[in-house]
This record gives C-alpha cells, sequence and structure tokens, in this order.
C-alpha cells in the first residue's frame, strides 16, 4: 500500500449553496451628529450601536448631553436633543418598532457627509432607511459652505446609489415658507432635489435657528416618526408595500394647524407646500388626528412626480431579483451548473417569473401576463455573449400598482 495523497496535501472542497440575502426594508436607522470624543461608552469603538428602545437611547446619551449643557455648548445641546427625541417617535409608533441603529456623523470638523455617511456604510450597511438628526441646512443639503464642496447630503445619498447601495433619507425642518432663499425652495426648485430625499415640514420640527442659549428640545421629530410607521411591518406577511400618504402617526405627536386649504397646495399643480415637495402633516376637518401627506421625494416635479412607495417598490424588485438569480446560479454548480441552452434560459425565466410575482404579492406590482416576461432564445442570442458566458435576453414590461390618495366625487340629485 502507498501513503495516501492526504497525508501530503489534504483539500477540503465544500460547495456553497447559500442564499444571497437581500437587505432589510425594516432596518432603519437615524444619524446623530455629535463628536467622536462624546461617543456613549457602550459603542467602545464602533460608530454605530443597535437599539431596542428609546429608554435606551437616552440613557446612552445623558452623560455626553449634560456635558454639553455644562459647558454651554447650546448648539450641541440641541443636537442630542433632537437625537433623542428623533428616537422617541420612531419607537413610538404603531406598531411598535423593535429595532433601531444609532450611527455617528462626527463633527469634530465640519461635516461631510459623503465622507461620513459612507464610514457609517461602510462599518455596517445592513438598513434602508435614514434620518439625520440636526438642524438641516440648505448648505448641509446641498453641499454648499460651510459644507465642503461636494460634501453635502444629496450628494451623500445619490453616491450610495451609483454604487447599487440602495437607501432612502429622511430630513426634518421648521422651515415652511415656500420662496427663494426659504429651505424648501431653494433644496427642490427646479428639480434639483434627489430622488433619494424625502423632506418633511412641520412648524413644531427642530427650529432652523442655531441655539445660542438653552433651548426646548424640539416637539416633534416628523421625519423619524414617520420612518417608523411606514418600514415597522413593510412587507411583512399582512402589510405589502403602502403609501405613506394618509399615514397617521402614534405618541400624541401634534398635527401641523399652520398647514390649511390655502397653503397645502394640490399635487402635480407646482403650488403651495406640495409644490415644493415638503411632506407634512395637517389635521382634516374638525379632527385634531393628522395624517401624512403627500408622498413626495425631494425631487418631484409637475411633470416627473415620484413618490415613496415608487422607489421602494423599484428597490424591492431589483434587489430580490438579483438575489434570487445569483442564488439559482451558485445554487446550480453543484450539479454542473446552469446550461446554456434553451432549458438553462427557460429556468431563469421561471425563477424571474416567480419573484416577480412576489412583487404582485406584495403590491408593488398588477399581475402580469407570460408576454409581459421575455426571453431571447439560444439561437438568437449573440455569439459574443455566448462566448463570454453571459446572457442578456431576460427582460419584463410590468406595470406599477399605484395608490388612490384622493378623492373628487360627482353627485346628481334630482326630485
Amino acid at each position: 500500500m502507498s501513503v495516501s495523497l492526504d497525508w501530503l496535501t489534504e483539500v477540503d472542497v465544500t460547495i456553497s449553496t447559500t442564499v444571497v440575502q437581500v437587505p432589510s426594508f425594516n432596518n432603519a436607522m437615524i444619524m446623530g451628529v455629535f463628536p467622536s470624543a462624546s461617543k456613549p461608552v457602550s459603542w467602545g469603538s464602533a460608530i454605530y450601536k443597535l437599539y431596542t428602545s428609546s429608554a435606551t437611547v437616552a440613557s446612552d446619551f445623558a452623560a455626553a448631553l449634560a456635558a454639553a449643557i455644562l459647558a454651554t455648548q447650546w448648539a450641541q445641546v440641541f443636537k442630542y436633543q433632537i437625537l433623542i427625541k428623533a428616537a422617541s417617535d420612531f419607537f413610538a409608533q404603531t406598531p411598535t418598532p423593535t429595532s433601531l441603529y444609532i450611527g455617528m456623523i462626527d463633527n469634530t470638523a465640519t461635516v461631510n457627509y459623503v465622507t461620513q455617511i459612507n464610514l457609517i456604510c461602510a462599518a455596517f450597511n445592513n438598513f434602508y432607511s435614514f434620518y439625520i438628526a440636526d438642524q438641516i441646512t440648505t448648505a448641509q443639503v446641498l453641499g454648499t459652505s460651510p459644507t465642503p464642496s461636494g460634501g453635502g447630503i444629496y450628494a451623500a445619498v445619490n453616491g450610495l446609489a451609483s454604487s447599487n447601495n440602495l437607501k432612502v433619507c429622511f430630513l426634518d425642518t421648521s422651515d415652511l415658507d415656500i420662496v427663494a432663499t426659504n429651505f424648501l425652495y431653494d433644496v427642490t426648485a427646479l428639480g434639483i432635489g434627489a430622488q433619494r430625499v424625502m423632506l418633511f415640514a412641520h412648524t413644531d420640527n427642530p427650529q432652523s435657528a442655531v441655539p445660542s442659549a438653552a433651548v426646548a428640545a424640539p416637539t416633534i421629530c416628523l421625519g423619524a416618526a414617520t420612518m417608523g410607521a411606514f418600514f415597522t411591518n413593510l412587507f411583512t406577511s399582512t402589510v405589502g408595500l403602502k403609501s405613506v400618504s394618509g399615514q397617521t402617526l402614534s405618541g400624541s405627536l401634534p398635527s401641523d394647524s399652520a398647514v390649511t386649504s390655502s397653503t397645502i397646495g394640490t399635487p402635480g399643480a407646482g403650488d403651495g407646500l406640495l409644490g415644493v415637495n415638503a411632506n407634512v402633516f395637517p389635521s382634516f376637518g374638525t379632527s385634531a388626528t393628522g395624517y401624512i401627506q403627500y408622498g413626495f421625494m425631494a425631487s418631484s416635479t409637475t411633470s416627473a412626480l415620484l413618490y415613496l412607495d415608487q422607489v421602494v417598490g423599484a428597490d424591492y424588485i431589483k434587489l430580490n431579483v438579483q438575489a434570487d438569480l445569483v442564488t439559482y446560479l451558485l445554487g446550480q454548480q453543484s450539479v454542473g451548473g446552469v446550461p446554456y441552452s434553451d432549458v438553462g434560459i427557460q429556468n431563469l425565466v421561471s425563477v424571474f417569473k416567480k419573484t416577480l410575482q412576489g412583487a404582485v404579492t406584495q403590491n408593488i406590482i398588477q399581475q402580469f401576463a407570460n408576454t409581459n416576461v421575455t426571453a431571447v432564445s439560444y439561437a438568437n442570442t449573440p455569439s459574443a455573449d455566448k462566448t463570454n458566458r453571459i446572457y442578456q435576453g431576460l427582460a419584463a414590461s410590468l406595470t406599477y400598482l399605484g395608490r388612490i390618495q384622493r378623492l373628487k366625487v360627482g353627485i346628481t340629485l334630482g326630485l
């Protein structure tokens, strides 16, 4: 007998068929703005932490808040107050969120949002929506002085999307003026707003002016509350994709009496608060209960309205189609791979259709027919693609499932 080859070189081969995971749409983050030296002790060396209650957030930041008060650093005090209130409003929603990540935007020096948000994503990336807990200014959003040129919030969010890191950002303002040189107008006029940013306007949101003395904590952080209400049970077995418009909020949060029939505007008309893509929280009629209106992304224009549910729905389809097809390709390796033939192509079509049917179940798209899904046959596939072992012939023509958000009814009465 000879000595086994394992004695010289032992080789273990493992075939992995692990399912490719889609980032959770229910994972949300609030990004606080504070110096790295003031991180809570419980964070250790990390720049983020998972929380399961607002009380724990308040407890973790109590020492930093007290130190900032003692040092009369009122601007920083207010940033902590916004962070704590935002977490409170997030967890106050129904059904109650079970988790929230808090990330750090380090403001030891002038904040470059591209740099800071990328740092957070490099450390932890399994979140989809995020809220920046700060007094948001035009300079911060657009990346103009004092924010470094090109380092604004829009640039950060757009940069993530360009890298296929799909997320949506929620921002608050208390400035409800809608003319040039005011916040909402300047960050959305002429379609300059980002497709992945939502702007929430409420007179009781964190104030715009930088405090020079002690001020009360904000009454509401509308964007953080909406984020908690919208994403908590999204894509569960009972709730598919939904519209943010008509969403009410829990936690005794005040509706905005400044939003009236004359100031709210008309969807698609370019007037009022909706005309500058403000998402507001008015009450209707004699009720004191507020309802979010109208679900616009900051990039909407009168000719190209874009809603949060459209962005989320498109992301769901893209990420799930990608994950399911990759999982299928990898899973077939153990049995010889996917053959480059009409049989292999039809197997890919089956996986593709199954994922798209899931989007129908989740109320993202309308039911499609087999003719809506097309695949180029092996005979009609370019030779170069066969040589390069890439198949580019799979496509679908789908219809987005819209939402009814307003009604106009005609009634005729006769004798």
